[in-house]
């Protein structure tokens, strides 16, 4: 039992402190090429929410690509806010359940606040050290 206490310790540390980039990156390149051919054949076409979630996924390559910590934070919080926005689309449109794939904005929503969280504690612990 000791083994597998330390075993899920080192995955939620893993989880919490581990470099995100190569994650914000899957991410952003899912919401500017993925969700927007996705969301319209299977959704609909709504030209001010792809516009937003290409955006997104365009302003989170950005902050990756520039290393910039604040920037990489604001691009996480619209990352999380456009997989929650079209997991919602999916439950309310009521075809959250016609396909287990649909499940798959949800896990990238987790994600993406996963990466929101590692980041949002790397700031910290940065301004605790200045």
């Amino acid at each position: 039992m000791t083994k597998l206490t330390s075993l899920l310790k080192k995955i939620k540390e893993i989880y919490l402190y581990s470099d995100s980039q190569p994650t914000e990156i899957t991410l952003g390149v899912c919401l500017s090429v993925l969700a927007p051919v996705v969301t319209t054949i299977e959704i609909g076409f709504m030209p001010i929410f792809l516009l937003f979630i290409m955006f997104t996924g365009g302003f989170q390559l950005y902050c990756v690509g520039n290393e910039d910590l604040k920037c990489r934070m604001k691009a996480a919080t619209l990352s999380m806010s456009a997989y929650l926005a079209v997991f919602l689309m999916y439950v309310i449109k009521g075809t959250i359940f016609v396909s287990p794939t649909h499940w798959g904005w949800f896990v990238l929503a987790f994600s993406s606040w996963g990466v929101f969280k590692r980041l949002n504690t790397e700031f910290l612990h940065r301004q605790k050290r200045s």
